[in-house]
Order: structure tokens, then C-alpha cells, then sequence
């Protein structure tokens, strides 16, 4: 019994039953030459960062997690994202790369989530999040839909937030869309720009799930398309044998 059980313990783990989130790393350790992080069944790799004006921390100063929950896998970059002092403007632009490790499943969509802030609501300033979507290499677009923050149609989710007075877009600072063509990989260029007036910008977190789903593979889905003929015929031949029968 107790070997059943740790069994069924380890294939929870491996399914991603478990909602966990891994234990954080800088993002200056990922940003060298080949270094990955793997979270549930998705690897993320190639990353840059590069930042302007003042006030974005350095990479040293991001903390990078892991994410597995019931929505889907991704990240959470940490830190003190700001423009200071104001009136000043300053960007971090960032950048990975997604690829699912499990073979016939997916991308499906993207949920982008931060908590934009401003030392003065009645003050002047903004906040803008933006993920664009590519295939790894940067190139094709990969276009979404059903979005809940006005960018339909486009490839970018964007988490937004204006003073006065304070409005973050979507509300609760959570922006999410589903691929038109779901994917096995792409590119993720992830743009935070911060302009503080009269009031300072803040942000402490950015985080991204994924969520996927299971795509039959071409082959079993034309042995599919050859058997339901089939499956009909025996069902057909079946109910009139039951019909003479009952005669």
C-alpha cells in the first residue's frame, strides 16, 4: 500500500497535479549563453533585458519564479519597477523564449498579470506592460483572440494603468487571449514602460501563465477518420440483428 501510494504520488508530480512554484533564481543567472529554466512541461530559454532611463532594476536585482498552477505554466519576474524620480520616464524591455517538452500539446493562451501603482492618484503618470507574440526566431506574428483588453486581433496583451484618477486596464491588472493557431513554441517580448509626472510608477511583479491542451497527432487522427465508418457500420449491423431478433 504505502509503495501504491508514493507511485501515485510521483505520477501526480509528473502530471502537474500539484500546484507549485519553483524556487527563484536572478534573471543575470539566466541571461548567460545556453541557460535555461524549466517549469512543469515547458522550457524558457534565450533570455535579454536590457533598460532606460531611471529606475528599472538591474537583472541582478529580478527574481525569476516558476509557476505551475491550475491555470497553466509560466513565470514570475520580481523587483522594484519604477521611474524616480518624477517627472521622469524609463523602460526595461525583456525577452524569452516558450517551448512545451510534452509531444501533441500546445499553447493555447497567454494570461499576463501586474500590480501597477502610483505613489499620487490625483498626481500624473503611466503604466504600460506590454507581451508581444512571435515564433522563436521573431518572426511570424502570432495573433490572438477573444481578448479582454482591446487589443483583439493583434499579437500583444497589455496591462495598463493611468492617473488621475487610477485605472488599471483590464481591471484587476490581469490581461489574457487565445491563440488563433495554438503553438509548441514562441517568442515573448515583454516591454515595461513607466512614465511618472506628478506621481510615481511603480510595479513590484510581472507574471505569465500559459495555459495548453492535448492536440491528437495527424496520424491518429486519420486512423479516427477511418474508423468511425466503420464503427457506424458494425453499430448499424448490430441494431438490425437486435431488431430481427426482437421479430
Amino acid at each position: 500500500m504505502t509503495r501504491f501510494l508514493s507511485r501515485m504520488a510521483v505520477l501526480a508530480v509528473v502530471l502537474g497535479v500539484f500546484s507549485t512554484q519553483a524556487r527563484a533564481v536572478t534573471l543575470a543567472s539566466l541571461l548567460t549563453t545556453g541557460a535555461t529554466i524549466t517549469v512543469g512541461d515547458k522550457t524558457f530559454s534565450d533570455f535579454t533585458y536590457s533598460t532606460t532611463g531611471s529606475g528599472m532594476p538591474a537583472a541582478i536585482n529580478v527574481n525569476v519564479t516558476g509557476i505551475n498552477n491550475a491555470l497553466g505554466v509560466g513565470l514570475e519576474f520580481q523587483g522594484n519597477f519604477t521611474a524616480f524620480p518624477a517627472p521622469t520616464s524609463s523602460d526595461a524591455l525583456l525577452g524569452y523564449n516558450v517551448t512545451v517538452n510534452t509531444p501533441g500539446v500546445l499553447i493555447t493562451d497567454w494570461h499576463l498579470s501586474s500590480n501597477p501603482s502610483f505613489s499620487n492618484n490625483s498626481g500624473t503618470g503611466s503604466i504600460n506592460i506590454t507581451d508581444t507574440f512571435t515564433g522563436p526566431t521573431g518572426t511570424p506574428p502570432l495573433f490572438l483572440t477573444n481578448t479582454n483588453d482591446g487589443t483583439n486581433g493583434t499579437n500583444t496583451l497589455t496591462v495598463a494603468a493611468t492617473v488621475p484618477p487610477l485605472n488599471v486596464s483590464p481591471p484587476g491588472g490581469t490581461a489574457s487571449g487565445d491563440f488563433v493557431t495554438p503553438v509548441a513554441s514562441l517568442r515573448v517580448r515583454k516591454d515595461m514602460a513607466i512614465t511618472s509626472g506628478t506621481a510615481t510608477g511603480t510595479f513590484s511583479f510581472a507574471d505569465q501563465i500559459a495555459s495548453q491542451s492535448a492536440v491528437p497527432e495527424p496520424t491518429t487522427m486519420v486512423m479516427a477518420a477511418f474508423a468511425l465508418p466503420l464503427l457506424l457500420t458494425v453499430a448499424r449491423r448490430r441494431s438490425k440483428a437486435l431488431a430481427m431478433t426482437a421479430a
